[in-house]
């Protein structure tokens, strides 16, 4: 048994000893390996953690593109839950208008999560795109998990930042921490979400599926084994 395992079994004997009815958790967003290994394990998303942390100066209008943050007042665009999604989509697809209108489409693997509002991804090589975007910033996002088989999509408008910006900064250091310093990074694009739309599988709607199953089920399909001994 592994470590994960054995201490679920250790807290379900201490609860019920204790006469506990359920155990519960907090997972960070971030973790996606830890989340399939809680739906192997039977447990399920039974609502949504959301915290903020109280300091001098919160809520401060902000410079867009320069402070991360969110306007005093305004509603975030950005949920814990489309946070997850881009994670762990690992590719999220941009599509941009080409000078002569016709589409193109390009899939990122650099695509984070800057805000509140607004999605960073950075130029490693996708000229069309940047091309594109600087004649028409309209952009559309898609980020799906493929396990989950639900998603969103995001529309909005881009700027382009280059080198000593905050935001090409940020993107660029988790680059180099992911890939080393091989990797061109000629830019970095933030895209001001105005829209989120959800994307979600015809299994939900028709199938009666439920996310935990197919999580289980998409992960033996593309044969995905995790181990044992996966930390919680």
């Amino acid at each position: 048994m592994g470590a994960g395992r054995a201490l679920l079994a250790w807290l379900e004997r201490a609860g019920v000893a204790a006469g506990c009815q359920t155990i519960e958790l907090d997972s960070a967003v971030t973790r996606t390996d830890a989340h399939r290994f809680y739906a192997r394990v039977g447990l399920s998303v039974s609502a949504f953690h959301f915290a903020r942390t109280l300091a001098a100066g919160y809520g401060r209008t902000r410079k867009r593109g320069t402070q991360r943050g969110n306007k005093r007042g305004a509603k975030s665009v950005i949920n814990a839950d489309m946070r997850l999604i881009v994670e762990a989509a690992k590719l999220t697809f941009v599509a941009t208008v080409r000078p002569d209108g016709s589409p193109n489409l390009s899939p990122k693997g650099s695509a984070r999560v800057y805000d509140d509002e607004h999605i960073a991804f950075m130029n490693i090589a996708s000229p069309q795109t940047i091309a594109n975007l600087t004649a028409d910033p309209r952009i559309e996002m898609n980020a799906v998990d493929v396990l989950r088989r639900r998603g969103y999509r995001f529309t909005g408008t881009a700027t382009i930042h280059g080198q000593g910006t905050p935001v090409y900064e940020w993107l660029h250091s988790w680059l180099l921490d992911l890939n080393g310093p091989g990797y061109p990074a000629h830019e970095a694009v933030l895209v001001h979400v105005d829209q989120a739309r959800p994307i979600t599988s015809p299994a939900y709607a028709f199938g009666d599926a439920d996310e935990t199953a197919l999580i289980a089920e998409w992960s033996a399909k593309y044969q995905i084994v995790q181990s044992e001994e996966e930390e919680v």
